[in-house]
């Protein structure tokens, strides 16, 4: 634990330092302010973790793999910025939203320039198999704007069921989960089989994160979560939650989970009615359990890999991701 422990701690601070610097150009001022505001707001640093260990998971040397783990820390910023004007979402990781601090237009425009931002990142890259990199990071970004498609397409959709949401959870949080792991498989030159597996991982944690991520919003203090708790129900977002509490539910509780479908769950009384429902129906019990199964699911992609210290790394932080309580 200590070698993992002291693995985390050395990447994130290096990932930390290196995002710091990327944005350097001042004007237009509104436009880079905004798009350093974004990249300095912190965060766990999941993605690009996860593409270091993969690299080292495959015997490859994990600096190797740092211009490309910042890309896709790069475009995953680029999701919440969009993501957050299409939630209308006030606050992220404890602070004002892009389009709350300065406008929907400059948030539009800081998102767009984080996708070149990230792409001169990437071809930063010294690996050899540059083209197979840029492959799966434009495929990735691809099935994440699918994903989020599908996700806006269930707000207006009242017969969703769970299947349906893995699938686009699959696409909209798995993607950059699942191109982490291949890309930094490939930059450690991982083999076919290898790579497959590094890709089976992410899908797997993908799924696990989103769900634990449903979760939160249920169980989580506002402190930790640095979002606001219930926000799911409030938004009426279709969660696995509400959907296995949907499925499971009797008439009169689907009456009450139908003031989430219309978005019209807004006071304490109603909100705290739905998590009666949750309960009722054993939804978190549920979601939990499929966090362990998906999280299972991962790291048995795990035992196709080399028997390294790499490896052992990448389990422990399959198994912190499992654990987080925010």
């Amino acid at each position: 634990m200590k070698t993992f422990d002291h693995a985390i701690e050395r990447y994130r601070s290096e990932i930390n330092n290196r995002i710091s610097s990327i944005l350097t150009k001042r004007e237009p001022v509104s436009m880079y302010e905004a798009g350093r505001y974004v990249l300095d707001a912190g965060g766990k640093r999941i993605r690009p973790l996860l593409t270091l260990f993969s690299c080292d998971a495959v015997g490859g040397k994990w600096r190797n793999a740092l211009p490309a783990a910042l890309a896709i820390e790069i475009l995953h910023n680029f999701t919440l910025v969009h993501d957050d004007i299409m939630d209308a979402s006030d606050s992220r990781r404890g602070r004002a939203t892009v389009h709350k601090k300065w406008n929907e237009n400059i948030a539009i425009l800081v998102g767009d320039a984080l996708i070149a931002v990230a792409y001169h990142s990437l071809l930063e890259s010294t690996s050899g198999r540059l083209e197979e990199i840029t492959s799966l990071f434009t495929d990735g970004l691809l099935e994440v704007c699918e994903g989020q498609t599908l996700d806006m397409e269930f707000e207006q959709m009242y017969d969703v069921k769970v299947d349906h949401y893995l699938n686009m959870i699959e696409k909209k949080t798995g993607a950059l989960l699942r191109i982490a792991a291949a890309i930094g498989g490939v930059i450690g030159n991982a083999n076919a089989k290898q790579l497959k597996a590094l890709h089976e991982f992410g899908t797997f944690l993908g799924l696990a994160f989103q769900i634990q991520d449903d979760l939160l919003d249920v169980t989580a203090e506002l402190i930790k979560l640095g979002k606001p708790v219930h926000n799911d129900i409030k938004t009426g977002k279709r969660t696995f939650l509400l959907l296995y509490a949907n499925e499971q539910a009797s008439k009169s509780q689907k009456l009450i989970l139908q003031h989430v479908f219309n978005r019209t769950a807004g006071s304490t009384r109603e909100i705290n009615a739905v998590l009666d429902v949750y309960t009722q129906t054993k939804a978190p019990d549920a979601a939990r359990d499929a966090v362990a199964h998906y999280t299972s699911m991962a790291e048995k992609c795990l035992d196709r890999l080399p028997k390294t210290e790499g490896r052992d790394n990448l389990r422990s932080f399959a198994n912190m991701l499992l654990g987080r309580d925010y």
